[in-house]
């Protein structure tokens, strides 16, 4: 079975849970080696230390709330710095790859200074489950604008 993946730029990937050996190796085969698990403790996935892939765990509800600086700071901070570096590929995920994980990926496209409405494209364009929007989009923004990401939240 594949995994629920997409890639959203060279080298940023946004999915759903890793469920499986099968999966972490899938992740392997495509060149991640980062990945920002945006899962609260009752969705952990299977993610064994001897993948060789670096995990940050950054997790929250996917309940509709506000998410803040205090949730995209950890995983905007961690995607941008590894991202920096040449060779690093980085996987945003939650549980679906609907809500947190493209939101994340949205976040990091933004702080890395792509204009909103480029980020909002290249993630409903090449992961068509967000295609009815990011639902954490607007608090991305005002998480970024807080953190000095951005310096003004476009129209």
């Amino acid at each position: 079975m594949q995994y629920d993946c997409s890639q959203i730029t060279e080298r940023l990937w946004c999915g759903a849970n890793v469920q499986d050996a099968n999966d972490v190796a899938q992740l392997k085969a495509i060149g991640v080696t980062h990945v920002i698990d945006c899962n609260t403790d009752d969705e952990i996935p299977l993610f064994p230390p001897q993948a060789g892939i670096i995990l940050l765990s950054d997790p929250t509800q996917d309940d509709g709330t506000t998410k803040g600086a205090d949730w995209f700071g950890p995983g905007v901070g961690f995607g941008v710095r590894m991202l920096s570096q040449p060779g690093n590929v980085v996987l945003t995920h939650c549980a679906a790859g609907v809500n947190r994980g493209p939101s994340m990926a949205y976040a990091i496209m933004r702080a890395q200074g792509l204009k909103r409405s480029i980020a909002l494209s290249m993630l409903t364009l090449n992961r068509p489950v967000c295609r009815d929007g990011i639902r954490y989009r607007n608090d991305a923004e005002n998480a970024l604008l807080a953190l000095g990401w951005i310096k003004a939240i476009e129209t």
